[in-house]
């Protein structure tokens, strides 16, 4: 049996810790039931200010002037993935399925992330890319290796 953990990291525009578990007085009893099972940060700061640089260190562990993404991938920027190898690259190297539900905005080509799985969802809308996750795990999901699975919605997105 592979004691390896599965790692399921949720991403999101703008959430910050507005969630139940973060002690926000709003109801997310399915994301508060995960982070009891789970790891939850309680001491976490970003990086950066905005969206692609700080998900970029998110991904290495970098700084932004180390891996490069000092702007948003949507203008143009992209993580230096030769410099720092993004997590799923390096777990994919350790034997891990790596995949990919929703968007990512380190890369403009999530397979150089490392991301050897990318599953076409209808839209980057939460219930969208959650039905698509939640069929993989039910259906196709391998057994007895592990994965990583980076489910990224685009909600909140507080303007």
């Amino acid at each position: 049996m592979n004691d390896r953990p599965n790692i399921l990291i949720i991403t999101c525009h703008d959430l910050g810790d507005y969630l139940g578990c973060y002690g926000t007085p709003v109801s997310t009893p399915n994301l508060d039931d995960l982070a009891r099972q789970g790891v939850i940060f309680r001491n976490h700061f970003a990086a950066a200010s905005i969206c692609s640089p700080s998900r970029g260190s998110l991904m290495t562990g970098c700084y932004p002037h180390t891996h490069g993404l000092m702007g948003l991938v949507p203008r143009g920027w992209e993580m230096n993935v030769d410099r720092c190898p993004a997590l799923p690259t390096i777990l994919q190297d350790a034997g891990y399925h790596t995949h990919l539900f929703g968007i990512q905005h380190e890369h403009w080509d999530p397979q150089r992330v490392g991301y050897a799985h990318v599953h076409p969802v209808a839209s980057t809308c939460s219930d969208d890319v959650a039905s698509g996750f939640t069929d993989w795990v039910r259906q196709e999901r391998p057994q007895g290796q592990p994965f990583l699975a980076n489910v990224g919605l685009f909600e909140p997105h507080r303007f």
